[in-house]
């Protein structure tokens, strides 16, 4: 019952209700030089060749049997093998796709007693190609008192996958707890201390060697590498005090937007610190006008007018743990400047797949729920404007 309630998003939810601004997030990596596009929960991933300048739709395999699926769980891809998650007859199977394109399903460990409680909703192949990386932010994972939204996962030599380890994530105490006192209904909550790091991208950030698991309001990444059994890195945009970390005090996100590069490196778009902390406050100016007197252009009410709109961009070396300004040939006539919270909570960007920077100049350009039916961007559409080449980056000030 429980694998049911997975696949049909019941059980209890460790995400706020509200996620502003995430959900307009195309979810991409680069599996070496080529782009791929993913949704949450899709069935199917888009495998960019920078060659031919096309796409190539990758889709799980389809199951008639009585519990069809409904969707995929995990569904990635790396040196050109598809692994994914699907549910078959009642039970979770694990299958993989080879680069000739032959899918094999192995079994899991879900439906067998183990000591680590969770199911992935993302799964990432390592440098190893028997060692995966797994993500739940609404379930989690528990093993005892120790609980976090991301795990390890290995497959044994006989093909059967299994969860090896629970990753901890933690600032200054654990920032989850395991609830629930039978190990079978034992799910993870936020705790209270680090109510407004919520949400939480619901993907790992992929970048060679290392997966960055974020804080999307708080601005805060954990840098985990392959096979490290606990972050090696806690990467801090912005310094925020208790109050704000526990939620007291409401604040924008801090993020904008986090995408990988081809070269390694994470473009993150921000929010200043003062548009955090000080949060921008929309107003209107009130018409000075006589009674009876219609508004004229001189007098008519103004739109709303952020007191901090900037965007600030940055180059991160998740690795070496280094924060620069974004190169400014490489960012081209990408936005600086937000107009209102609601081009903030549109605000998104992507890559070509040649790797240059693309942003929508209306609306999103991509989801992160959902199979991707949109075609590939086309660069020379009005509403995607593209940069430049990228090149050398300038020291932050």
């Amino acid at each position: 019952m429980y694998l049911l309630l997975v696949f049909f998003g019941q059980g209890l939810v460790a995400q706020p209700s509200v996620m502003t601004g995430i959900s307009n997030q195309p979810v991409i990596f680069w599996d070496g030089a080529s782009l791929v596009e993913s949704s949450f929960l899709s069935p199917r991933i888009r495998c960019g060749d920078p060659g031919t300048g096309t796409f190539q739709d990758i889709e799980a395999p389809t199951r008639n049997d009585t519990a069809a699926r409904t969707g995929a769980l995990g569904i990635g891809i790396w040196n050109g093998v598809v692994s994914v998650l699907q549910l078959k007859a009642g039970h979770i199977i694990f299958s993989r796709r080879s680069t000739e394109g032959v899918w094999q399903d192995f079994p899991t460990s879900l439906d067998g007693p183990h000591d680590i409680q969770g199911v992935p909703f993302t799964l990432n192949e390592t440098e190893r190609s028997d060692r995966f990386f797994a993500m739940n932010v609404d379930l989690g994972f528990a093993k005892g008192n120790e609980a976090s939204i991301c795990s390890w996962w290995r497959q044994r030599n006989d093909g059967t996958l299994e969860p090896e380890s629970v990753i901890p994530i933690e600032l200054d105490y654990p920032v989850f707890f395991a609830v629930g006192g039978v190990q079978s209904s034992i799910t993870t909550q936020l705790s209270g201390r680090y109510h407004g790091l919520a949400p939480f991208l619901e993907y790992p950030i992929r970048v060679p060697g290392a997966f960055l698991v974020v804080s999307w309001n708080a601005g805060v990444l954990w840098v985990i590498k392959d096979g490290y059994p606990f972050p090696s890195r806690t990467i801090r945009l912005i310094s925020l005090d208790d109050d704000h970390l526990a939620g007291k005090i409401q604040h924008p996100p801090v993020l904008l937007g986090i995408q990988p590069m081809l070269n390694g490196h994470v473009l993150i778009a921000m929010r200043s610190e003062k548009a955090v902390l000080d949060p921008p406050k929309e107003s209107l100016k009130e018409p000075k006008e006589k009674a009876g007197t219609p508004a004229t252009e001189g007098n008519a009410p103004t739109t709303p007018v952020m007191a901090h709109p900037e965007i600030l961009w940055k180059d991160l070396d998740p690795l070496e743990g280094t924060l620069t300004e974004a190169d400014s040939l490489f960012l081209g006539d990408a936005p600086r400047t937000l107009t209102s919270e609601a081009d903030a909570r549109q605000f998104s960007f992507r890559f070509d797949l040649n790797g240059h920077l693309l942003f929508a100049k209306k609306g999103a350009i991509g989801t992160s729920k959902g199979a991707p039916e949109t075609p590939a961007v086309d660069p020379n559409s009005p509403e995607v404007q593209p940069s430049k080449a990228p090149s050398s980056k300038k020291p932050l000030n």
